[in-house]
């Protein structure tokens, strides 16, 4: 343990008392592995979600196909939500590019307003102009009972296609994520360690 100064937001720079802990793999901690549109097939989410999006924790998403624009959409095993990329949500280019969670299904023949609304109305995204997956660890903005909260989501890989040599290499950066994702726990908790 030792302290840390990390910056929280408007509050500025903070000391806080962190300790490094590794943690073994399917101890508690998600399995998280670098995602590209040719492995990713399924996942999961974990994440302390808000009042009126309960449904979204450890919600189970596996490949659904592929948008216009090549990027992967993934459809909930229960709830009949979608994962996709939309370039632009309400249409024109000038739209920001984000992960997107919805319950309307994406069109995978339009190149932006996927869900064919022009207008940005779904559960949770978070901006990313990479189309190639969506992020293992990120704040997502989430649409909750009072309002959008930023919340803090994790993808655990539950399968993969391709799976071999590559997947052995990519077996010490899932330590590290596992090792970063503890470290950000931590950090969102405020706790105090002895």
């Amino acid at each position: 343990a030792g302290d840390w100064i990390v910056f929280c937001g408007g509050e500025g720079w903070k000391v806080q008392k962190l300790a490094l802990v590794q943690h073994p793999l399917g101890a508690g901690v998600p399995e998280i592995a670098p995602a590209a549109p040719d492995t990713l097939v399924n996942f999961s989410f974990s994440g302390t979600f808000c009042a009126g999006r309960e449904i979204l924790q450890d919600l189970e998403f596996d490949k659904a196909g592929r948008t216009r624009s090549g990027s992967n959409f993934f459809k909930s095993r229960r709830h009949d939500l979608y994962m996709y990329h939309d370039p632009s949500c309400e249409g024109p280019l000038i739209g920001t590019p984000r992960w997107i969670i919805d319950d309307d299904a994406p069109n995978p023949q339009r190149e932006r307003d996927l869900d064919e609304d022009s207008q940005c109305l779904y559960l949770a995204r978070v901006d990313s102009a990479s189309s190639m997956s969506p992020p293992l660890v990120a704040f997502w903005k989430v649409q909750c009972e009072g309002g959008w909260q930023d919340i803090c989501i994790a993808m655990n890989v539950t399968g993969e296609e391709n799976v071999g040599e590559a997947s052995a290499a990519r077996r010490p950066r899932r330590r590290l994520a596992a090792l970063i994702l503890s470290i950000l726990v931590l950090i969102l908790a405020d706790e105090s360690l002895p």
